[in-house]
């Protein structure tokens, strides 16, 4: 790979504020046991409303965790990237030197614990283009993928088994395709999937052979889409069609055999989605009904489904799992004030010994938002 620009991650560092508290549990079956959660500030320093609408993604490194977000913005499209590692001692804080871009920026690691960047950037509306960097032994390296303006909206990256980077990216542009770019170890490959109106938040994932499947919203969120590339083509399934309903995110993975699970939200009060892709089609329950937004979806070595998102009528960051067939639900975190905003576009990880880990953001009733994260041991 061939990047414009490659130089060290050498950046501002800062420690949060360590603070720690348990969360309450909800009402739930029987066979549901509660789980205690450990909370705490990430990063005091997002420092504006506007970071509700912001992707984090977080991983575990060598058994701690390690979180990226996008702070900002200065301007609509300037939002700069952080990462966030837990230490002994508190929480390491860096600025990434990346071009400033969208507040979506989509994270995967590899193997050799690589971390792979795909991001939007363009000054406005109609001029966005693809980006892609690379953190290898503390060096960034940057590249543009796709410079055709307008031709980059959403991002999602996954990386297969050689390490190499694959992309999703949805346009902001009518008349302008999805399109998949993939790496090949020389140059990029990049081909159209589908054309449709309105392509919202892509969801990719690598199955075990290395072939791509992502879900999708169409129509402005009007309807569910999934694709996976078989036989050189794109085979394209409708999952749901949520009109006149709308949803807002998508969260793709894949079980043990190969089969798609999706977590997906539809408002305006209907709840969190979960669709499970058999031989005879598509199944369809509902996890939580209500105002439930931006859910975020992991499988553990079970294949048994784990689930957070924002509960947008109290404001408040819920966990859910299923055990003997039912959804056991819980509340990470919530507070009583209707001016406190807690759980927005969060992010799940599970570690080798049934450790879950989640990041979130937290609104207070002065609009600043900080950057959170909930661990339950088990």
């Amino acid at each position: 790979m061939k990047p414009l620009r490659a130089y060290a991650c050498r950046v501002l560092l800062g420690l949060a504020v360590f603070a720690m508290h348990l969360a309450t549990s909800r009402a739930e079956p029987e066979d549901c046991i509660p789980r205690e959660w450990a909370i705490s500030v990430v990063d005091p320093n997002l420092a504006d409303a506007d970071s509700y609408v912001a992707d984090i993604s977080i991983f575990m490194d060598a058994g701690q965790p390690r979180i990226f977000y996008a702070k900002g913005p200065i301007g609509d499209n300037e939002w700069p990237m952080k990462s966030a590692s837990q230490r002994s001692d508190g929480w390491r804080i860096q600025r990434l030197p990346a071009d400033s871009g969208s507040n979506r920026p989509s994270v995967a690691v590899d193997h050799l614990g690589r971390y792979h960047f795909a991001w939007r950037t363009g000054e406005f509306f109609g001029q966005g283009i693809l980006h892609y960097a690379l953190i290898e032994r503390g060096v960034w390296s940057e590249e543009i993928v796709d410079d055709v303006l307008g031709a980059t909206s959403d991002a999602s990256i996954a990386v297969d088994a050689q390490g190499h980077p694959r992309i999703v990216y949805t346009p902001e542009l009518a008349g302008l395709p999805m399109r998949y770019a993939k790496w090949d170890g020389t140059t990029w490959q990049k081909e159209d999937i589908v054309l449709r109106s309105g392509i919202l938040s892509p969801s990719l994932v690598l199955d075990s052979a290395g072939k791509p499947h992502v879900a999708y919203l169409v129509d402005g969120g009007a309807e569910v889409d999934y694709a996976f590339r078989s036989g050189g083509g794109w085979n394209v399934e409708t999952v749901d069609i949520v009109s006149p309903n709308q949803a807002l995110a998508t969260s793709l993975a894949l079980d043990s055999k190969r089969r798609p699970h999706l977590a997906y939200d539809e408002l305006f009060a209907v709840g969190i989605n979960y669709a499970v892709k058999s031989d005879t089609g598509w199944s369809t329950e509902l996890v939580d009904v209500g105002q439930r937004w931006t859910p975020a979806l992991v499988l553990d070595s079970g294949d048994i489904p784990h689930l957070v998102f924002y509960d947008a009528e109290r404001g408040a960051m819920v966990y859910a799992t299923q055990s003997s067939g039912s959804w056991c639900l819980q509340t990470i975190e919530d507070d009583p004030s209707e001016l406190i905003r807690i759980g927005r576009d969060p992010a799940i990880a599970l570690d080798n010994v049934g450790g879950i880990h989640v990041s979130y953001h937290y609104h207070d009733a002065f609009g600043v938002c900080l950057l959170k994260y909930a661990v339950s041991q088990p």
